[in-house]
């Protein structure tokens, strides 16, 4: 712990006891996207790590997900150590007691949205060509609008 430099001068398990709620809170609930899951809840388990530790524990790149992490206050900066693989000073990251609102990916619920409603305009209009064809069999065009 002497190569750790601290942003401040709360203990090391004051964050974990302060964060065994929000730990709770957040796996049940699932306010968070399935990697950043993954991320936080081995950050807690671990903790604190660097990215690159995340990352080769994880087996994908997890610094994008600390960052989004770290933007909705799910984890912190805890200080700076030198990294064991590149031998650079990195930021070593650690959970918080936050509970994150309801994050909100609009674009990815729009896109599936219209691909959803597109499938059934689709589907829709086969059905209308298909009730059409029938009225006509039947002889009644005028309920088909005159033509089919």
């Amino acid at each position: 712990m002497s190569d750790l430099l601290l942003f401040d001068d709360a203990p090391k398990s004051c964050v974990r006891q302060t964060s065994a709620e929000a730990f709770r809170v957040i796996t049940e609930t699932g306010l968070l996207s399935k990697r950043r899951l993954q991320v936080y809840e081995h950050l807690y388990h671990n903790g604190p790590l660097t990215a690159k530790q995340l990352s080769l524990a994880l087996h994908f790149s997890a610094w994008k997900r600390v960052s989004e992490l770290r933007r909705m206050g799910c984890v912190r900066e805890l200080g700076v150590v030198v990294c064991e693989y590149t031998g650079h000073k990195v930021l070593q990251w650690d959970v918080t007691d936050v509970i994150p609102e309801r994050v909100r990916q609009p674009h990815i619920g729009l896109r599936r949205r219209l691909r959803d409603t597109e499938a059934a305009l689709a589907a829709a209009e086969a059905e209308i060509t298909r009730l059409r064809v029938a009225l006509e069999h039947l002889g009644w065009p005028e309920l088909c609008g005159g033509s089919v």
